[in-house]
């Protein structure tokens, strides 16, 4: 089984679902009626790939891809289904973040710091940009949500100052109202303007975060255009 994951000559997505596929096998014929699982799922078959090619792959773990696709309006959303296609398709959003980390000189001099002569170098930065990604689905969503609420809400007078020629011209820009930006604020619009997070995600699906990072992804893109202008 591992010998035919770590082929790089096959096709990454069928190495997968093969592993996975013999792994149910082995669990099928050894069950004594306990064994109902054998917990091969993408998020450890993603790890023993990092362990195989740490310069390479990551290890992939869907709430955290959500929560990081989410918090950077990212084009890509994963989906629950625990398919390679989904863990392939975190590998991609990773693999921007790892060539935007390796433009930031800073960010390898940090590890230079740090690691030891016993430590893995990563010099790829594919462990740097797992570590990224933990910190802002753990910690920076977190602590951006704990800030909002200390600084409490706006007053319900509060006027943006744009205007409807301005907004229309925004909404033209796809660089500011993405698929998501647009998918939001039109089920926003469907509950008469107004919802939370909480009764967007109840009638439409998807996770509450989905609509409170893209909703302030959109404002910030909003207000730094309107800068620019």
């Amino acid at each position: 089984m591992f010998r035919g994951l770590a082929d790089e000559s096959r096709n990454l997505a069928e190495r997968v679902d093969a592993f996975r596929a013999s792994a149910n096998s082995l669990r099928a014929l050894y069950d004594d009626g306990t064994w109902h699982n054998h917990y091969q799922n993408t998020n450890a078959i993603s790890t023993y790939l990092w362990l195989m090619y740490p310069d390479k792959y990551y290890i992939y773990k869907y709430e955290i891809c959500r929560n990081v696709a989410m918090e950077l309006d990212s084009e890509y959303y994963p989906k629950s289904d625990g398919s390679a296609d989904s863990m392939i398709g975190g590998y991609r959003m990773y693999d921007e973040i790892c060539e935007v980390l390796k433009r930031e000189p800073e960010i390898a001099a940090m590890i230079r710091e740090t690691v030891t002569d016993g430590c893995y170098p990563d010099l790829n930065l594919k462990t740097t940009t797992m570590d990224v990604g933990f910190y802002v689905s753990r910690y920076y969503i977190e602590e951006r949500k704990m800030a909002g609420e200390k600084d409490g809400w706006f007053p319900r007078n509060y006027d943006p100052g744009i205007t409807a020629e301005e907004w229309g011209e925004l909404l033209k820009d796809s660089s500011v109202f993405t698929q998501n930006a647009l998918q939001i604020m039109k089920r926003m619009k469907d509950c008469g303007g107004q919802a939370t997070c909480t009764q967007l995600s109840a009638k439409y699906g998807g996770a509450e975060n989905f609509y409170s990072a893209g909703s302030v992804a959109l404002a910030r893109r909003v207000a730094e255009k309107r800068a620019v202008l």
